[in-house]
């Protein structure tokens, strides 16, 4: 069952959501509430069976990115779907998952790093995205095509996932799929957070998100509470990097820095100013998860723009660019901790 928090209260608590999807803002969102509204009170279980279409259509992605240059493309079933990958490079197996409304293409960029130390490179396109046909996909049908797909390429080393593909990565090892090291980029660390997030900007009564919810666990085989990424990563024995934007306005990135400090071989990169798809692209990121997934350590270049935690001990939040505390705390320490006897411990996180 979703949520019970999902209700939307007021049209301003929409405007301050957080965590809303690029293509949801495309949807004439004014429109959809007024569609919701009518609609929702008198016929929940109508409400619910839309609100369960539109929530699991992806928009196809329009970049320009491709597959590398010499590239092997290949089809591979995966319950009555062909899904489209590609394949390229020798040596130890690297797999690439995109997330929602990317494409194989976009997540490409991480492959020329990879392929210059030794790893060869297969990436995806999951159901309803890129080359693979179909209208509905979900974090689900990431995560068994990603099986699938390891299945006939051989044993992984790693897997690279953005986003919902980060997410469906951690499922897919939590249900058995063996692979020495996971990065995930961009991840949130609630899935059922983007439910709320989904509610919230379109307006969907709580009766009709409680059918969407019911709905999608029949049909996908699953249950919501399940999808943690405390839970799903909690027996898992390899290596963890997560990577995060502190601009990422999609995902969050403070859940995934908690995460990471309670996994026992987990390490955290915070970026600034890349956002939650251009981390993607940048090389910097690339050559930090390439030189991680080959030695297990990540080591950010001079190249590339991070953003350090705030220097207050118990402070979760991104130091203001040239201080080494975030606003709040910065104040505080210029207004009470100066000179000896400062009552905080302060040590970088």
């Amino acid at each position: 069952m979703i949520d019970k928090s999902t209700n939307v209260r007021s049209h301003k608590r929409t405007r301050r959501a957080r965590g809303l999807p690029a293509h949801w803002r495309g949807l004439a969102v004014a429109g959809w509430r007024a569609v919701f509204k009518t609609v929702g009170p008198l016929a929940p279980g109508a409400a619910g069976r839309l609100a369960h279409r539109l929530f699991f259509s992806p928009p196809r992605f329009r970049g320009e990115a491709r597959a590398p240059e010499g590239a092997r493309h290949m089809l591979i079933e995966v319950e009555g779907v062909r899904v489209a990958a590609w394949r390229c490079g020798q040596g130890p197996l690297v797999l690439l998952m995109h997330g929602w409304g990317g494409s194989s293409t976009q997540i490409a960029a991480m492959a020329p790093a990879l392929l210059a130390r030794g790893f060869s490179v297969v990436a995806l396109d999951a159901p309803a995205h890129g080359r693979t046909a179909g209208r509905r996909s979900s974090l689900i049908d990431f995560a068994r095509a990603l099986r699938a797909v390891a299945g006939v390429t051989g044993p992984l080393h790693a897997i690279v996932g953005h986003s919902v593909g980060a997410a469906a990565a951690a499922l897919a090892v939590a249900e058995g799929l063996a692979v020495e090291n996971l990065v995930l980029v961009a991840s949130a660390a609630d899935p059922a957070r983007w439910t709320r997030t989904f509610a919230a900007t379109f307006g969907v009564p709580r009766r009709a998100m409680d059918e969407m919810g019911l709905r999608s666990e029949r049909r996908l085989r699953f249950r919501w509470s399940s999808l943690h990424l405390r839970a799903l990563l909690s027996g898992y024995p390899g290596r963890v990097l997560f990577v995060h934007d502190r601009d990422d306005r999609e995902v969050r990135w403070n859940e995934a820095w908690q995460l990471s400090q309670e996994l026992a071989h987990a390490s955290f990169v915070l970026t600034a100013g890349l956002g939650h798809r251009r981390i993607l692209s940048h090389a910097g990121v690339a050559d930090v998860v390439a030189g991680f997934v080959d030695t297990g350590v990540a080591t950010p270049g001079p190249e590339l723009p991070l953003a350090r935690l705030c220097a207050a001990a118990y402070c979760d939040r991104p130091a203001e660019d040239g201080l080494s505390f975030c606003g709040r705390c910065a104040l505080d320490h210029h207004l009470f901790d100066r000179g000896a006897g400062a009552r905080w411990p302060v040590g970088v996180a």
